[in-house]
């Protein structure tokens, strides 16, 4: 029975390279880092779950170096060029969270081309039609369902029908 010598793991076996983020759900800090002894390039992904447009960048990047202490504890590392790199993931959120509110507002579908729109934009919309889609949906194999209701809607906009001749 052999026995293994335990290696015990230090910073000092990690040596940074370079950072890249991710600007997904979650955001993303990734760390490219070489191991001296095989010579050898590796990423070590940091999630940021809670990051939010309120974030501090500052507690957040106090909570990466606890948590990820044997990649980050190295004196090659600052925090500040840490916390610039959350600052930019917290940017690209609030970003993120103004397009929606602007895409989110109130939109007259029988005045609005939507071919003119871009595609995140057109996505955006596609998303709210198809929460309003489903919340009325009625399931077929639902009891109670009913095939083709018919029903009159009133309007208080005249329409021109004079395309409809039937």
């Amino acid at each position: 029975m052999g026995m293994l010598a335990q290696r015990t793991i230090k910073s000092t076996d990690y040596v940074p390279k370079r950072f890249a983020l991710k600007f997904g759900s979650p955001p993303t800090i990734i760390l490219e880092y070489l191991v001296p002894s095989s010579g050898k390039l590796f990423h070590h992904k940091m999630k940021l779950r809670n990051l939010h447009r309120a974030s501090n960048p500052d507690a957040v990047v106090e909570e990466l170096m606890k948590k990820h202490e044997l990649y980050l504890k190295n004196s090659r590392l600052r925090s500040a060029q840490l916390a610039k790199l959350v600052s930019k993931l917290i940017a690209r959120q609030k970003e993120a969270e103004t397009k929606e509110n602007k895409a989110s507002k109130e939109i007259d579908y029988n005045h609005t081309d939507l071919n003119k729109l871009d595609d995140e934009q057109l996505n955006q919309h596609k998303k709210k039609m198809d929460e309003v889609y489903f919340k009325n949906y009625k399931d077929p194999k639902a009891e109670g369902f009913v095939y083709d209701i018919e029903q009159d809607f009133e309007s208080d906009e005249q329409v021109d029908g004079s395309w409809d001749n039937s």
